[in-house]
């Protein structure tokens, strides 16, 4: 063999005559005795199998830590608490063992919103609004496949942006637009300016112009068609009306489903960013300096003339089924992170009211099929509340349902992220042994002894089987009680973005394909804009109620400050000439006289508290930007 090895595949191998003559006798190495040794038992394993096969075709693929916690519970469960665990490499050596279903491969993240919108609902509204804009009304010629544009934006942020100090008027920031930018221009790009990075509605306004006057001519007066997502850019009301009057069609994709639908992000950004990467950095070693905004348009012409070529623009148009026009080419696959699972759960021992309810539904079921003709004709004639085996199984199961702490399974209203389900108690399962083995083999006689040795095999087969049954089901039951547990943080971590939902989920409330030229949305977009001003001129308005009371506030202040200056003058006066009068007071008590009347406060003119200005009506932005105002102290007490 050694000699064959060298000779053959030039390759020097060193066998071990012990290993050899081992295997000759057929004793297997220690790796594959560990291989054939498994906590779990094969039923359990097709659990743990098809449980991740499942949830990675719907998004939530296994981690390894994740396999090994599941495993655990599942053998804890059978073997009880003081199980330990199935050990460190016990997921590697299972993976192995069942490599064939099985295989580890690196995760890439997907957005819990972008796997909800990958559904066939919004697949098939999507397509049947793309086929309606596409074939167009009776008197309307089809859009041409060249007629047909996309639209996105992407950031490019590594190599470039980098801060840097400028000189300016004494005061103001560096934030306008640098005609060094315009430098090195070989795409004959249009470049556009946002102080804070991010594309807004002005420069979205000029970029549909810009398109516009790109593809007019080519289209000579046809209809264009542009696919674009849902930044709010491409729905401002400027956008919109350039968009209607020149004859371009807008329809957005679904809700966070570009991922699905948008040819440039399942084909050309990948590349464009690969190629970026590539010249940037190619960039930066030959030249000693980084990329910046002057000489970016440059490296980025390389990488955009080798990502954006006519093969790849055709290749995004066609994964996404919009040229040649194409639905299929989303597939079940695609969708999958969309899929609902249905959760069922295995029945423990002194189950909670919930389980109570099916488990006499179950019964209800049975009691009904083994009804004869005659007693089921007498139970018709008793009135229903008297017996409640003559409501239906389910229904009677529903209305039991209702009364119990899972009232939300049969209610209409959705669940949330605070309702619960029994806990299953998961019990310890005896092991597999055959305790009547001698009685199998004791030599039955007559036939009475070989029918009931046939009897107690058969119990013990069916007592085997049941087993099986009840392991696997134990630990299906506790991995869907691991996977509502990891379901419940998601659904509570959903109700509080919903809580937060802005404007923009209002007008895109139901997340499906949006016609942005049709009338119905453009007139929704003119009224929350004409909203938005009319919110923004009210604020504007209690601004300047804020500033005006402000400012009538600190002139009564001042003026109070000056009256309790005057009063306080008064009262000092006031004092010294009752101390003056206090003095003439016992003289005159000495001189047994009558004294002179003793001065009286109100008699100096001691001024009141001018009305303090208003505060405005004030809504709740009022409360939270007002700070609070010190009222102007009256005067110092004597």
């Amino acid at each position: 063999m050694e000699r064959q090895c060298r000779t053959q595949d030039n390759v020097k191998i060193q066998l071990s005559k012990t290993t050899l003559k081992r295997r000759v006798q057929g004793i297997s190495s220690q790796a594959s005795s560990n291989a054939q040794k498994s906590w779990v038992t094969d039923s359990e394993a097709d659990v743990i199998i098809n449980y991740a096969l499942k949830l990675a075709e719907e998004g939530w693929p296994f981690s390894r830590t994740r396999m090994q916690e599941h495993a655990d519970e599942v053998v804890r469960a059978r073997h009880g608490d003081s199980f330990v665990g199935v050990g460190k490499c016990w997921v590697d050596r299972f993976v192995n063992k069942h490599n064939t279903h099985l295989k580890a491969c690196w995760s890439r993240t997907l957005d819990q919103q972008r796997a909800r919108a990958g559904n066939p609902v919004a697949k098939e509204d999507f397509f049947k609004k793309l086929k309606y804009m596409i074939d167009g009304k009776e008197d309307e010629d089809p859009i041409k496949p060249q007629d047909i544009y996309g639209t996105d934006e992407s950031g490019f942020q590594d190599g470039i942006g980098q801060s840097e100090r400028v000189l300016g008027r004494a005061g103001k920031k560096g934030e306008h637009f640098q005609s060094t930018w315009h430098q090195e221009n070989v795409l004959k790009a249009s470049l556009g300016h946002q102080k804070k990075g991010y594309t807004d509605g002005e420069i979205g306004v000029e970029w549909i112009k810009n398109f516009d006057r790109q593809t007019k001519e080519k289209a000579n007066g046809r209809r264009r068609l542009l696919l674009v997502d849902g930044h709010n850019s491409h729905y401002t009301r400027g956008f919109l009306e350039h968009a209607r009057v020149n004859q371009i069609r807008v329809l957005c994709y679904p809700s966070h489903a570009t991922h699905l639908y948008q040819g440039l992000d399942v084909v050309i950004f990948s590349v464009l960013k690969k190629r970026w990467s590539h010249h940037r950095d190619q960039y930066e070693r030959e030249r000693g300096h980084p990329v910046k905004k002057t000489n970016f348009i440059k490296v980025y012409a390389l990488a955009h003339a080798e990502a954006l070529t006519v093969r790849n623009i055709e290749a995004a148009f066609e994964k996404t089924g919009v040229v040649p026009f194409n639905p299929e080419v989303i597939t079940e696959e695609m969708m999958a992170p969309s899929r609902t699972t249905s959760i069922q759960s295995i029945l423990p021992i002194a189950p909670p009211s919930p389980v109570r309810a099916l488990t006499d539904m179950i019964h209800r079921a049975l009691a009904r099929q083994n009804m004869s003709e005659d007693e089921a004709s007498i139970l018709q004639e008793q009135p229903t509340d008297e017996n409640p085996l003559l409501l239906t199984p389910s229904r009677n199961a529903v209305q039991e349902l209702a009364s119990t702490s899972a009232s939300h399974l049969v209610s209409r209203t959705p669940a949330r992220s605070t309702s619960t389900l029994p806990r299953y108690q998961p019990y310890t399962i005896s092991p597999f042994k055959h305790r009547n083995a001698k009685l199998l083999d004791y030599a039955a006689v007559t036939d009475h002894e070989r029918e009931l040795q046939e009897a107690l095999k058969e119990a013990e087969e069916r007592d085997e089987r049941r087993k099986h049954a009840m392991i696997s089901m134990q630990a299906t039951t506790i991995l869907h009680s691991l996977y509502v547990k990891k379901m419940k943080v998601h659904l509570e971590e959903h109700e509080q973005r919903k809580e937060q939902k802005t404007k923009k989920n209002r007008i895109f409330g139901d997340g499906l394909a949006k016609v942005l030229d049709a009338d119905e949305f453009y007139n929704k977009v003119v009224q929350l804009e004409e909203a938005a001003e009319k919110a923004q001129e009210e604020k504007e308005e209690r601004r300047k109620r804020r500033e005006t009371h402000s400012e009538a506030l600190a002139e009564w202040k001042r003026q109070d400050k000056v009256r309790v200056e005057r009063n306080n003058e008064r009262r000092k006066t006031h004092q010294e000439d009752v101390e003056v009068w206090q003095r003439e007071a016992d003289q005159a008590k000495a001189e047994r006289r009558r004294p002179s009347k003793k001065p009286q406060l109100k008699d100096y003119r001691i001024e009141k508290a001018l009305p303090r200005p208003q505060k405005p009506e004030a809504d709740e932005e009022d409360e939270d930007n007002d700070d609070e105002e010190d009222a102007g102290g009256d005067e110092m007490e004597d």
